[in-house]
């Protein structure tokens, strides 16, 4: 009897002190105020200075004014008074600062029941209207000329968007809208994803009354509040900070060329009965590179030993291992280098190597083109793939062959070749969030890069 008793006292107590905490007045104070308070939980909405019990709010408290940045509480932080500090928007890109291109490349969600279509131009609009010179077309990227060109690749994933409502009085009512976005930038040029963050956004609407298009009315609070989640990435200081463009970003670039001009003679172009015939002469002249734990590609310009692959192949090493298509291993030595056209020279031991044709003349675009290289895995050196030309992009003030061969890491530093024999540029990229979308470095830029010319064997 006397157990029973303990035990109802404690489940007594234990309720009690549940209760009073769900039954806690809070008091939530905004500067400036005025700001309306937003719980989910049973759809409440409050103008700052708040007071009330705190079994009504969610988990998530939105604090929002208009043109300031809102506040986003969680229930656990919550105390018997909170203050909050709700800073005006602003833009943080401003005119008198250098960015690098963007385009706003993708907008997505993974949630089948948002039509994207309601929302992109809202979104897409904010965009223009506030980064200087951002692309935002409505085609798919590489379909036409001007939408490859930029640096920078800028993402948004909607993550969810939704609406709470309230009854203000007699047929009126107060909608807000709340909408959170997942931003990524991709860098081209570093082939990495260089900033990602998640950032909300919330607006209101007050005093509506209450009609029968009631739907448009939820649409439009749901766009104003997708607008308010790309302006808040715009105050980030560490999304803009992606896009400045430094002064000193080429002057870091690691170059050695030659103080003469080397010159590389050139006999006349091979003919081949069959595409198989000149695909099998060319493996001959490519090879693998291994530096340390990493390994790309290169192939022959020359009969005594030059071989020409990508800077970041070979980046921090004097020496490398080169492997032949027979299999054997030669130590080479890195020459010269040009780290921000992306080209270097290995020099390997002996003579009589087959030294690819070079063609300094323009690829047309459409043009049948194949690769070499060893993509994935050493095991599969001198592989070949096939595609075209897409086309000729242009980022930060270097010329790119586009094209749709398939190529894979490990690819980089090997020849795109035409079905002639002719080498017309150096592979160099992927695109690692699209399919068939890869880049070489032109020929000719390469020669120029690395102080190279060619001449006719007379």
């Amino acid at each position: 009897m006397k157990k029973n008793f303990l035990l109802t006292v404690l489940l007594l107590l234990t309720l009690h002190a549940t209760y009073s905490k769900q039954s806690r007045k809070v008091k939530i104070n905004t500067y400036p105020e005025g700001a309306i308070v937003i719980s989910n939980a049973k759809t409440q909405m409050y103008r700052t200075p708040s007071l009330y019990y705190e079994s009504t709010l969610s988990n998530e408290i939105f604090l929002w004014k208009k043109d300031h940045m809102p506040s986003i509480i969680r229930r656990d932080d919550i105390d018997e008074e909170v203050n909050v500090l709700l800073e005006k928007w602003k833009n943080k890109f401003s005119d008198t600062v250098k960015y690098k291109t963007c385009e706003f490349h993708n907008f997505f969600t993974s949630d089948s029941k948002i039509i994207l279509s309601n929302y992109r131009d809202i979104v897409s609009k904010t965009l223009s209207k506030n980064i200087p010179g951002i692309e935002t077309p409505n085609v798919a990227f590489g379909s036409t000329g001007k939408s490859s060109r930029s640096r920078l690749k800028l993402a948004g994933e909607i993550i969810k968007i939704s609406t709470a409502s309230r009854f203000s009085g007699y047929s009126n009512f107060d909608l807000a809208g709340i909408a959170e976005i997942k931003w990524s930038v991709y860098d081209v040029v570093l082939d990495k994803v260089v900033y990602e963050k998640n950032h909300k956004g919330v607006y209101v609407e007050e005093g509506k009354i209450e009609t029968t298009d009631f739907t448009n009315d939820v649409e439009q609070t749901l766009k104003n509040a997708l607008e308010e989640a790309t302006k808040a990435v715009l105050f980030d200081e560490a999304f803009v900070a992606v896009f400045e463009k430094k002064d000193d970003e080429s002057i870091e670039k690691d170059t050695k060329v030659a103080d003469s001009e080397i010159t590389i003679i050139q006999g006349e172009l091979p003919t081949y009965a069959k595409k198989s015939d000149l695909i099998k002469e060319a493996i001959t002249s490519c090879v693998t590179i291994k530096n340390e734990n990493s390994f790309g590609s290169g192939f022959f310009i020359t009969e005594d030993g030059m071989i020409m692959t990508n800077y970041h192949v070979i980046e921090g090493a004097e020496e490398v291992t080169v492997v032949l298509n027979q299999g054997f291993e030669l130590e080479g030595k890195v020459v010269y280098y040009d780290e921000g056209r992306d080209v270097a020279l290995v020099d390997i031991p002996g003579k009589k190597y087959k030294g690819l044709h070079l063609s300094t003349e323009q690829v047309p675009t459409g043009e049948d083109v194949f690769a070499i290289g060893t993509p994935v895995d050493v095991s599969l050196g001198q592989s070949v793939s096939s595609g075209i030309v897409s086309g000729k992009r242009k980022m930060e003030d270097y010329i790119f062959i586009q094209t749709d061969v398939s190529i894979n890491g490990g690819n980089s530093g090997g020849p795109l070749i035409d079905y002639l024999g002719n080498v017309v540029g150096v592979v160099v990229a992927k695109r690692t969030d699209a399919e068939g979308i890869a880049l070489a470095i032109p020929i000719q830029e390469a020669l120029d890069a690395l102080n190279i010319t060619l001449k006719k064997e007379e």
